[in-house]
């Protein structure tokens, strides 16, 4: 048996922590398109081709002054444009918080109207150009706002909007009630953010069966739902639904992330379904690439 001295028992942890670090940048070109607009369109043509949409995300998260937040718009304006001169089919996706929801005063009304004011300039935009909007959902601080914000853009006359709900929630229902009596289409996925157990479930089988209790709920009442999950127990329920008639499968789109299961996407559209792949492109992929990272084994090993 190979003993280990002081100086070894030092080295391996010190191995280990460098070896996280450093994977997130072997990955980064599986999950994030590059770091330009251009990057995420050949992405997204390349898709295309195969008859698979696109969500386009420029990352950036916890944007916290105003001077970044009208760079942040200038941006998806900008993508807006592009997407439309290149013919294609894809939406956007924006993430809140890269829209000033996460400055000082962000669950207070100063804050709340710079992500407001931010957001409608981008979904006007896209309006004019047939495109929709998802807003992306993130911890939970940001949650009630999200949605009163898609809301408020619908009552506006942007039916292009369409936001995201967390299956883990437990606020997720009501939320989901409300959305739906306007006819908001709904991203909705499990959550990946870590939350506190009096206001999220935490096993993964109650979020299973949450998620197709909110996906059931959404069908019956007519509206759009994109599934937005990897999860191949859900995704064979929802397909199973689309069989049983009343033109349900017109209301369903899956969703998926790009560099995860690829093949399980390529399937769905070759049976007729509608289908999109989220792509992200940015500098600030960082925080993203750990975030897709924790979702597997690994990390979940050397940071538990």
């Amino acid at each position: 048996m190979v003993r280990l001295s002081g100086f070894h028992w030092l080295i391996l942890p010190a191995a280990l922590l460098i070896s996280a670090l450093f994977i997130p940048f072997l990955f980064k070109h599986r999950f994030i398109a590059g770091k330009t607009i251009g990057s995420a369109l050949r992405r997204a043509r390349k898709c295309e081709k195969s008859g698979i949409a696109a969500s386009i995300d420029h990352l950036g998260e916890d944007i916290r002054s105003v001077e970044q937040v009208a760079v942040e718009i200038e941006e998806y304006l900008n993508l807006i444009d592009k997407i439309k001169k290149n013919g294609l089919k894809a939406n956007i996706a924006v993430k809140p918080t890269s829209l000033g929801l996460a400055l000082p005063a962000a669950n207070r009304p100063a804050g709340k109207m710079i992500f407001a004011v931010a957001i409608e300039i981008i979904t006007q935009k896209a309006k004019r150009e047939n495109m929709s909007v998802w807003l992306d959902m993130e911890d939970s601080r940001f949650t009630h706002n999200t949605v009163d914000i898609a809301i408020w853009l619908n009552e506006l006359g942007c039916r292009n909007i369409g936001v995201a709900i967390q299956a883990y929630l437990k606020r997720s229902k009501a939320d989901v009630e409300l959305l739906c009596r306007h006819k908001i289409p709904i991203r909705l996925c499990k959550g990946i953010y870590r939350e506190k157990p009096d206001i999220a479930l935490q096993k993964d089988g109650e979020i299973r069966n949450n998620f197709l209790e909110l996906a059931r709920f959404i069908l019956e009442n007519k509206s759009p739902i994109a599934v937005a999950t990897h999860d191949p127990l859900i995704i064979r329920e929802i397909v199973d639904l689309t069989k049983k008639g009343d033109d349900i499968g017109q209301l369903i789109e899956f969703q998926m992330l790009l560099g995860k299961r690829t093949r399980l996407l390529r399937k769905l559209t070759a049976e007729g379904h509608q289908t999109r792949i989220y792509i992200p492109y940015g500098k600030r992929w960082l925080r993203y690439a750990f975030r897709r990272l924790k979702e597997g084994k690994l990390l979940k090993l050397l940071f538990s």
